[in-house]
């Protein structure tokens, strides 16, 4: 076994994730497929939740039924609360267009306990419409300790239609209206630079018309129109990632190496002497003693 594999293991071991998929029925095959093959296998344990239905309409003509996601999502909870509590941890929410770093992210929740009321996603400090709100929106992922998925199944949801009837308002506003009736403490998901490890966008922005540049993902990512980009060296997710998208980050980030070239993580542990052997029997608390993972307060 390598150190890597040795290393995802312990993390997969100890911080266990089930991941929660939102899709949509056109989408169902294809989309789901590639996360099948990339990122979502390591995932502890999986589901992916259709938000919709094709039927027929009166003229025989195929026709696309959506969902409330809020609804969908809440039925998936209560269905998961009561089967798949007792050895998962955490509870990951995405969309079929995000792809998962998942060793980033244990490694993120290894220094916080999943009994407390946690969540972690994109916020979007700049947002006028969230200020107004005090909500928290995903914008493709967003993370729920197991102590958070219990509260929302046994306190929002017997009053779902209640906590957010904003007309016109979209997926994220709605669930996350929901889950701010639970008092959720969130984690911050910036790094010691500031960086933003959430990453609400692709890694290329549209050149033609520009809207990544005045977006808010660009902003949080602490860009102007005059700085070079910042990503943070542990991210965590990407969104808008689509199917062969998939393929190509898998290959960059778990089969490519640059010779050599060696992470900040690395430098700390080998700076310990440790050798190949040695490491290959490395636990997750040496790890976190020997490179100890930047940790923020967590926002009231």
């Amino acid at each position: 076994m390598s150190i890597f594999k040795h290393i995802s293991k312990e993390l997969y071991d100890k911080i266990k994730i089930f991941c929660i998929v939102l899709t949509k029925p056109e989408h169902r095959v294809i989309r789901v497929n590639a996360l099948k093959a990339t990122w979502l296998k390591r995932c502890n344990k999986y589901k992916y939740v259709v938000t919709g239905r094709i039927r027929k309409n009166k003229k025989g003509r195929r026709q696309i039924v959506y969902y409330s996601v809020k609804n969908v999502l809440a039925a998936t909870m209560k269905q998961l609360y009561k089967t798949d509590t007792a050895d998962i941890h955490w509870f990951l929410i995405v969309d079929d267009t995000s792809y998962i770093i998942m060793e980033n992210l244990r490694y993120m929740l290894y220094s916080y306990n999943p009994k407390e009321t946690l969540g972690l996603g994109f916020n979007i400090k700049s947002s006028e419409y969230i200020k107004s709100t005090g909500t928290l929106l995903s914008h493709g992922s967003y993370i729920l300790s197991v102590a958070a998925v219990e509260k929302f199944v046994t306190k929002v949801i017997p009053n779902i239609e209640e906590c957010s009837k904003k007309e016109g308002s979209d997926d994220d506003f709605e669930l996350s209206k929901c889950l701010s009736l639970i008092k959720l403490r969130y984690i911050n998901s910036k790094d010691e630079n500031g960086y933003e490890k959430i990453i609400k966008s692709s890694l290329i922005p549209n050149s033609e018309r520009c809207e990544f540049v005045d977006s808010e993902a660009f902003q949080a990512l602490g860009r102007t129109l005059s700085t070079k980009p910042s990503y943070p060296e542990y991210p965590i997710s990407f969104h808008n990632i689509r199917q062969d998208a998939q393929y190509a980050m898998e290959y960059f980030l778990y089969h490519a190496s640059v010779i050599g070239k060696q992470s900040s993580f690395f430098k700390k542990i080998y700076a310990n002497f440790f050798t190949d052997e040695e490491l290959k029997k490395i636990t997750l608390e040496q790890i976190a003693y020997l490179a100890p993972l930047y940790v923020m307060e967590t926002e009231k």
